[in-house]
């Protein structure tokens, strides 16, 4: 009787401990969250969250056009403002493009329907992750680092970026109404 009752025991605790090891492993799934990890320079590794990421394009160079000191592409009916990311950080080193490189752009949609366009040197990957995020290495335009995929990985802050490049941007509609 005292094997059984210490299987017993055994079985009790080991059931216990699965049960406690699924707990954490269920709770570590709903903190998961999908990220969009890219980079915007040579060494350099970026992540946003994917839900603020509407689509992926690519560009060609000759299709980027000028307006109010923004370049632009005509996208979908509309006009999409782009902002170089690489261009806001300024430790960030700018690696040579040919002239005839597709742009890389994550076109981020804003709750009022405006999108703007986010280039970037190439996209990565998409990882699930926990955002544990490390809030002392935040600096402007992003949220701060953490390791994705066994590297350092700066979460971008896509609505500060977007404000700074295009103030308003999330205070305007779309599109002006039409006054007849």
């Amino acid at each position: 009787l005292g094997l059984g009752q210490r299987a017993r025991v055994i079985s009790g605790h080991a059931e216990r401990d699965l049960m406690e090891q699924l707990a954490v492993e269920e709770a570590l799934l709903e903190r998961s969250e999908q990220l969009l990890v890219f980079s915007i320079s040579k060494g350099t590794r970026m992540a946003i969250p994917l839900e603020m990421v509407a689509r992926l394009e690519e560009f060609q160079p000759e299709l980027i056009e000028w307006s109010n000191d923004h370049e632009v592409v005509q996208y979908r009916g509309d006009i999409l403002p782009l902002i170089r990311l690489a261009n806001l950080f300024p430790n960030v080193e700018h690696s040579q493009t040919d002239a005839n490189d597709k742009l890389h752009v994550i076109v981020h949609s804003s709750p009022n329907g405006r999108s703007a366009g986010l280039v970037v040197s190439r996209i990565i990957d998409i990882a699930d992750t926990v955002l544990d995020l490390d809030v002392g290495t935040r600096s402007h335009g992003t949220m701060g680092s953490t390791v994705i995929q066994g590297r350092v990985t700066d979460i971008l802050d896509a609505g500060e970026i977007v404000e700074t490049a295009i103030p308003r941007f999330y205070d305007e509609p779309a599109k002006a109404g039409r006054h007849d």
